[in-house]
């Protein structure tokens, strides 16, 4: 083989190997979904629970959900 047929063959390798690799990473990097939905059970029912404490927090969007949930420390 020539020089040529060897570096056109490596690079076809090195294609295939780039490419596989992306998809290695798309399936070991990818964001785990929560089997429940988007917030966990438990998390769930401590916020309401603390609605329940506290009834100033009021919310209608995901947004706000989240603004109220950040705003309180432990």
């Amino acid at each position: 083989m020539t020089g040529q047929v060897l570096i056109r063959k490596l690079n076809k390798e090195v294609l295939i190997l780039k490419e596989e690799m992306r998809g290695i990473k798309k399936i070991l990097f990818a964001p785990i979904k929560d089997p429940e939905g988007e917030y966990r059970k438990d998390f769930v029912k401590k916020i309401l629970t603390r609605a329940k404490e506290n009834p100033k927090y009021r919310f209608t969007t995901k947004e706000e959900f989240m603004a109220q949930v950040y705003e309180r420390k432990e």
